[in-house]
């Protein structure tokens, strides 16, 4: 570089004066300078990798905080592949958990929904059997005669409401 300088600055000194000589110089020296340019450029590019490679480059028998595990669980592809298979089993058996404990739970609703039917049964079957104590028929021929009688009497009684109720309104 120090010769490249000397060489330019002799150059300059060889020419004196004049615009065209001053440009033409001036033209030379940018020149010279995007010549030193891309060679320091190129020559800094080398020397930054250099260091790179030698300070950067972590040793094969070096071993990183992250990669702890992996020393101490060490497996070998075919063991990897092994719990690979276990991991997919087990979820498959979850999988299969689930939909099972689902069934069982609208089982459940069903059977529910089913026991307060019964119980529905149970307490009409208790209110039929109150009535014909009251009523005093051990029959249950009769208790549905007695029943039948009634519901005939609400039927007409509740037609009458209806009618007064009519004609209350058209007033």
């Amino acid at each position: 570089m120090r010769a490249s300088t000397r060489t330019l600055v002799l150059h300059i000194k060889q020419w004196e004066g004049g615009d065209t000589e001053t440009r033409l110089r001036r033209k030379k020296s940018k020149k010279f300078l995007a010549y030193m340019r891309n060679h320091f450029d190129q020559l800094f590019g080398k020397m930054e990798q250099v260091p790179l490679q030698v300070v950067l480059t972590i040793p094969e028998n070096v071993l990183l905080p992250k990669d702890k595990c992996q020393d101490q669980y060490c497996y070998t592809e075919t063991k990897f592949q092994e719990l690979q298979e276990e991991i997919c089993h087990l979820e498959h058996r979850i999988k299969a958990e689930i939909s099972a404990q689902q069934a069982l739970k609208t089982k459940l609703k069903e059977q529910k929904a089913t026991q307060k039917q019964h119980e529905r049964i149970l307490q009409w079957s208790d209110g039929l059997s109150n009535i014909c104590r009251e009523q005093r028929t051990s029959n249950l021929k009769e208790s549905f005669a007695f029943l039948k009688g009634n519901a005939t009497k609400l039927q007409t009684v509740m037609q009458e409401v209806e009618d007064k109720s009519k004609k209350l309104h058209r007033k």
